[in-house]
């Protein structure tokens, strides 16, 4: 009789371990408003573990490669815009707090979900990266896509994954706003390598889209290097720019959902006479798709033959 107690309690230990591990790598997106608050405060404290649901730690599924801040100009988020006011445009943390169902409050909770990393390296178990567009606040057409880096360190080899923006009857780029309900998606499968995020903008003008003369930006600051020795600082338009070196246009900030990252992405140099540093210009979500690791699928296997060998067990005792 102990030695079934035993058995039955270790076959349920093994089953139960197995499980919530292997559960954590399948439950995305099913977190509440209330969870997802509960996710925030933790992330906010220095756990970046967040509930029971965080599926891989950070460095066994990627490795990162990070800036010195002393090295970069940043600005933080800029809270310039008055919903009270027509044609206002939104913060960036009321759209986060729209979009996650959070209540951050200030501009400084927004800043503490920051990551530390520019550049991304998918790890073994990386099945594959899904890229949406979610919102669109700007009056230029985006290009959104990953980059690789030539023997040097320097940006080649870009590659598109997400645009948006068409030129309207009325002159205008839009509709701005939510895109979630537009389904403006691409997915990396089997990712590898080394890659960092650009966004490339069009002004449209004389009847046709033009690139502005600042070119992509990247998500490592130090890439963002643009310098006209004959800029005139009162020409601060889409055809000459404020000189810009080392900015930073790319906030990564963590969300509930600890395999979900968006992009927060200002499309302007800082000293562009329409800048407002708000990083709402074009926003993508970055969803990270992992495997089971075969650890997790062990531990499940244990726990299953375990009670089939308990319920065998019993069976042959009650038939002696």
């Amino acid at each position: 009789m102990r030695i079934s107690r035993v058995l039955v309690m270790l076959a349920a230990m093994f089953l139960v371990a197995g499980y919530a591990t292997a559960d954590s790598f399948t439950r995305i997106g099913r977190s509440s408003n209330r969870t997802a608050a509960q996710n925030i405060r933790s992330m906010r404290n220095g756990n970046t573990s967040g509930t029971a649901q965080q599926p891989v730690s950070v460095k066994s599924r990627a490795a990162f490669t990070q800036t010195s801040p002393d090295e970069v100009k940043y600005r933080p988020p800029n809270e310039f815009w008055d919903e009270s006011k027509e044609n206002s445009e939104q913060n960036l943390r009321d759209i986060y707090n729209k979009i996650y169902g959070t209540e951050l409050q200030s501009g400084k909770e927004l800043e503490d979900l920051r990551v530390g990393w520019e550049t991304f390296t998918a790890g073994p178990l990386v099945r594959s990266i899904s890229f949406q567009a979610i919102w669109h606040d700007a009056h230029m057409r985006q290009h959104f896509g990953i980059y690789t880096h030539n023997p040097e360190g320097n940006p080649e080899a870009y590659n598109r994954l997400l645009s948006y923006g068409d030129m309207l009857d009325n002159g205008a780029i839009g509709p701005s706003g939510d895109l979630r309900r537009k389904g403006i998606t691409e997915t990396l499968d089997d990712p590898s390598g080394t890659f960092g995020f650009y966004l490339q903008s069009e002004y449209f003008d004389d009847g046709k889209w033009k690139d502005p003369a600042w070119g992509p930006m990247h998500s490592e600051a130090l890439q963002n290097y643009y310098f006209y020795p004959e800029y005139d600082e009162n020409n601060r338009d889409y055809e000459t720019w404020p000189n810009m070196i080392n900015e930073v246009h790319f906030l990564i900030l963590k969300t509930p959902n600890p395999n979900v990252y968006l992009l927060a992405i200002e499309d302007l140099p800082y000293g562009h006479k329409n800048s407002h540093w708000d990083y709402n210009d074009f926003l993508v979500e970055m969803r990270i798709n992992v495997i089971p690791e075969p650890a997790t699928v062990t531990l499940l296997g244990v726990g299953l033959i375990g009670l089939v060998g308990v319920r065998t067990w019993k069976s042959r005792r009650r038939s002696v």
